[in-house]
């Protein structure tokens, strides 16, 4: 799995990520909010601070272990 990361492009920055979903807070510890982008997303230049992180869900396929 790729990790996602933040690309320049002169003054332009932008995050890529190949799975799930990505997420902004004006704090650290959150509160998280789910953005609705697509890689690659392009920062605003200008702004106040935000941390970005990227949530990926990964499942589990249920086995049945009933023995007959």
């Amino acid at each position: 799995m790729m990790l996602p990361r933040v690309v320049s492009n002169g003054d332009r920055r932008s995050i890529q990520w190949h799975l799930g979903t990505l997420q902004y807070s004006p704090d650290v510890d959150g509160p998280w909010t789910d953005l609705p982008a697509a890689s690659p997303f392009t920062l605003s230049p200008i702004g106040e601070k935000g941390f970005f992180r990227v949530k990926v869900c990964s499942f589990v396929e249920a086995s049945d272990d009933r023995q007959e």
